[in-house]
């Protein structure tokens, strides 16, 4: 394994490191409230360069809950400072002239899943590939997620990121998204079988370099289910239209 490592990726670069802790009013997934109570999400990628002009990275995603409660949620209550999701990801991208790809899978672990309110919700996994450029100072993507374990659903989602640059080491920078559920994937997480555009969000966010390592932001986003049919379930469950806010802190070295 280690002779193959030394085969693909580069060893005359450094590793690129980032790691970042959030905190969060509440943890929305595909536009579907896993926990509408404060969060901490603590994530770490490390990347390397591959030989071939690409870069190799594997990265680990926590979600942690702050308080005992969920409300009206997926996730169940009772977790305070517990992790309630944690992911593992691999991934390889490289570019193509303008054009950035990514392929690479993903694993969803639900601790507490066979718990959960709404369903039991085992541990699942997926495999994506994204691909995106930049036009006139907007990057749209579009990344493809299939999952291969529990559910073998499709979810498609399209953004648009613009990034304006305020002043030296402030930026300002705005998303919006729209996601597409085929039948399997919206039963799964939205308990109706129909494929459908299925969430529609955004986000606006602040970020200030403290240093050449250290980064700080504030978000403001928003998320609603724009599908009827999908809304008919959440009706009286779970909020459809939710807005939260995030402040986090990343290292990246």
């Amino acid at each position: 394994m280690l002779l193959g490592a030394a085969c693909v990726f580069q060893n005359q670069r450094p590793p690129l490191v980032d790691a970042r802790i959030e905190a969060a009013s509440r943890y929305v997934f595909r536009g579907q409230t896993m926990t509408a109570h404060p969060v901490l999400q603590p994530e770490w990628t490390v990347g390397q360069a591959t030989k071939d002009g690409g870069s190799g990275t594997v990265g680990v995603f926590g979600n942690l809950d702050a308080t005992d409660h969920a409300g009206e949620a997926w996730f169940d209550r009772g977790h305070a400072a517990e992790f309630t999701q944690i992911d593992l990801w691999a991934a390889y991208g490289r570019r193509f002239g303008s054009v950035d790809t990514t392929v690479g899978v993903r694993h969803y672990s639900w601790p507490n899943g066979e718990n959960f309110p709404r369903s039991p919700f085992p541990s699942t996994s997926e495999v994506f590939a994204q691909i995106g450029t930049e036009v006139v100072g907007l990057v749209p993507t579009i990344t493809v997620h299939y999952d291969i374990d529990e559910v073998e659903s499709l979810y498609v989602r399209g953004e648009v990121v613009r990034t304006f640059e305020l002043s030296n080491g402030v930026r300002l920078e705005v998303m919006a998204g729209l996601g597409w559920s085929d039948r399997d994937h919206s039963l799964w997480l939205y308990r109706t079988e129909k494929s459908a555009f299925s969430d529609l969000g955004g986000s606006i966010a602040l970020a200030f370099d403290l240093d050449d390592v250290t980064s700080l932001s504030l978000g403001v986003h928003g998320s609603t289910i724009v599908d009827g049919d999908l809304r008919d379930w959440f009706d009286g469950r779970i909020d459809a239209d939710v807005v939260w806010v995030s402040a986090g802190v990343s290292w990246a070295w």
